[in-house]
């Protein structure tokens, strides 16, 4: 019989985890009951997530110092493309330089949607990368459920902010049980 875990990302959305048998031949607890976590103090005291978020203020720094050098590049184009318009129209009659105006206001806008859309690419790319971070933070941390879990004899796992009663606060044992394994890594290396 599998066990399942609950995770209630918000009070309507609930998502549900088949914890099948990861082998091994220790006996475990019969599976049966609730529990719960809380997934705010996980978030704030497993290392699991603090790594993630660390991880993330990277990419946002990254986003950063790379929107930086787009403006600071399409600044410094469109400043030279006004000197070359103002170069150009010393001499034209007002017909001739209203149509230069349009053609370099035309030039101007093609420079702005050039580094926007630099910009939005490397948003893309950060966001695919914000999505594997999370993803791999969240598999662990539901591995760590899974045999804190397991151990315990518990069937299924709900977030206490679900809003339902439940007497029993795994939370600890979580990360109690995530610190057990960082310490059997640091032994190995």
């Amino acid at each position: 019989m599998g066990i399942f875990l609950f995770v209630v990302l918000t009070s309507s959305i609930v998502s549900a985890f088949s914890l099948s048998d990861l082998g091994g031949s220790k006996k475990r607890k019969k599976q049966e009951g609730f529990a719960t976590v809380d997934v705010g103090s996980l978030r704030r005291q497993m290392k699991i997530y603090k790594e993630a978020e660390v991880r993330l203020r990277q990419l946002d720094g990254e986003y950063s110092e790379y929107s930086k050098v787009i403006l600071a590049e399409q600044n410094s184009r469109t400043n030279e493309l006004m000197a070359k318009y103002e170069q150009a129209g010393m001499g034209k009659s007002d017909s001739e330089n209203r149509i230069l105006l349009e053609v370099y206001k035309e030039k101007a806008a093609s420079l702005a949607q050039e580094a926007q859309n630099k910009l939005d690419a490397k948003q893309e790319e950060l966001n695919i990368k914000r999505q594997e971070i999370e993803k791999d933070s969240r598999a662990k941390v539901w591995q760590v459920i899974r045999i804190v879990a397991r151990e315990e004899g518990i069937r299924y796992v709900i977030d206490k902010e679900s809003g339902l009663f439940v007497e029993r606060d795994v939370t600890s044992q979580i990360i109690a049980a995530e610190k057990k394994q960082e310490d059997k890594k640091k032994r190995w290396f």
